[in-house]
């Protein structure tokens, strides 16, 4: 890209000393160009084809905790940043989950089995939606959360498919709104921090789960395209199983590098964590699944 004649940065008017500009950080020359250069940055921006983005991916499944340690420590221009390494795992996710709908097994069953599967009939349908008239009728605030229920549960006899699109789709968002309510629980568990150093170790740790979570929709997938009945009843459970002690083994190492507390401290700590994170993601998936079947 050329140079522009009076040799001052397009964006401040500073002068330039060389192909960046040394007070706002904005590269020397004009950036609109090819459609194929304009694709190439948008790549760039979005994953960092530039090496950063398998140099973090690198780090984050091979060394627990070393990535947020390292953003922490000061090293964050070798790696992306938190977000969007979050992001770029939630798309991952999102694909893999969105593959599974689409594919089928050694059956002809998709792949991804629906969240909500209810069957109800026309007649039956009708009968819920007038019975949700009738209880909202009553006028109290009880009577209205209940007849929401029963006009959701009709909702969701009524069209399963979209339900169950919206559901999987969106969970990953779900996630995403309770990541700062996890943050707030290391900073109440670990401290010693400002909060949003934790918020980075939650997005890390949170990028590593959707990661972690589509290898083993992937290998599922795999296994019950080979054989969806025999051999799927054995190793699906084994690569559960072997998910969960993954997720646990990485969360114990992560907690240990990053806040540099003694074993036992930090194994009753993450047990404490993994039990109160546990019944927050329940009771939103309780109210997620709730929305999700009176908005779809």
């Amino acid at each position: 890209m050329s140079e522009p004649a009076d040799q001052s940065c397009m964006n401040c008017g500073s002068p330039l000393r060389g192909p960046y500009c040394s007070r706002c950080g904005q590269e020397n020359g004009e950036r609109i160009g090819p459609l194929h250069e304009l694709l190439a940055d948008v790549l760039d921006e979005l994953f960092s084809v530039d090496g950063r983005l398998f140099r973090t991916i690198k780090h984050l499944l091979t060394r627990p905790g070393a990535l947020t340690a390292a953003y922490l420590g000061g090293r964050r221009a070798p790696y992306l940043r938190p977000f969007r390494l979050f992001v770029v795992s939630g798309i991952l996710v999102l694909l893999v989950t969105s593959l599974g709908r689409t594919l089928t097994d050694s059956r002809g069953v998709p792949m991804l089995k629906p969240a909500v599967n209810v069957v109800i009939s026309g007649d039956e349908i009708q009968r819920m939606r007038a019975e949700a008239d009738s209880v909202r009728a009553r006028g109290t605030l009880a009577a209205s959360v209940e007849a929401v229920f029963i006009d959701g549960a009709a909702k969701a006899g009524e069209n399963p498919e979209r339900v169950n699109r919206v559901f999987q789709e969106r969970l990953s968002i779900l996630a995403a709104m309770l990541l700062p309510a996890f943050a707030g629980l290391l900073h109440l568990l670990f401290g010693g921090r400002f909060y949003a150093a934790h918020v980075i170790h939650a997005l890390h740790l949170h990028a590593f789960l959707f990661i972690l979570a589509s290898a083993y929709l992937s290998v599922t997938y795999v296994i019950r395209a080979i054989d969806a009945t025999q051999t799927a009843k054995v190793l699906i459970p084994l690569a559960a199983l072997t998910t969960v002690g993954t997720l646990l083994w990485y969360g114990f190492r992560s907690l240990r590098r990053v806040y540099d507390q003694p074993f036992r401290t930090t194994l009753w700590k993450g047990g404490l964590l993994l039990a109160i994170n546990g019944i927050v993601f329940a009771a939103g998936l309780v109210v997620y699944l709730f929305g999700t079947l009176i908005l779809a």
